[in-house]
Order: C-alpha cells, then structure tokens, then sequence
C-alpha cells in the first residue's frame, strides 16, 4: 500500500495498491463458455460474424460449356449482391472430346492450372 499525500481535499487518507497476480490454471470449458457469452453479448461482433457469414447473390449462366470446333463460348459470372463482394473459383476437372459420331471420347490429361493444353 502506498499512502496518495498530493490529495490535499479529503475526510481520509487515500491509499492505493498494487496487486500481482499470476494465473497458475485455466480451465478450457469454463474458458470457452466465457468467451461465448463475451461473443454473444457484443453488438459490435455479432454484426461482424453476419457480415462474415452472408454468400452474396451470384449467378452462373453455364455449368457445362461446350467448346465443339473450338468455337469461342462465353461463362459469365455476376456479383448481383450490391453490398457484398463474391469470389470465384473456376476448376477444370476433366475435358471429353465429342467424336464424329456423337459419342464423348476419354477423358483428356489437363495442362497447367487444370485447363486443356491447347487452351494454355
């Protein structure tokens, strides 16, 4: 305890103290449950984790494009949501041939980034 004598208008003597505390266990159960009420309770962070959560409105024209004769084909992706920015992650997983007669061929082995070797 330390006596405050620069306090020169007061009925007692003002005293403060200084307390060092070590913290030997935490409790993790106890320690999860406090941090969820402490997320719970906060306006502030329940507004955030919303924001975090919402999938803005998108729209895929195509999921299946047809490229026969290697004729140009146009994937639009739209961002319609105002508010939110989206991203996007294109992946090529396999490319079929269609033969003259109608039927797909096997499956084709993918160049760099998944795309066909003659689109690299």
């Amino acid at each position: 305890y330390e006596a405050c004598m620069d306090v020169t208008d007061s009925d007692h003597k003002p005293v403060r103290c200084i307390f060092f505390v070590e913290i030997a266990h935490i409790d993790e159960q106890i320690r999860r449950r406090e941090f969820g009420e402490i997320i719970l309770s906060n306006a502030k962070i329940q507004a955030a984790l919303e924001d975090l959560s919402c999938i803005p409105e998108t729209i895929v024209s195509t999921n299946n494009i047809i490229l026969q004769n290697q004729d140009t084909s146009v994937l639009r992706i739209t961002n319609r949501c105002v508010r939110n920015k989206a991203t996007f992650k294109i992946i090529c997983k396999e490319q079929t041939t269609i033969k003259d007669d109608g039927f797909a061929s096997e499956n084709n082995t993918r160049g760099g980034y998944g795309f066909p070797r003659w689109l690299e």
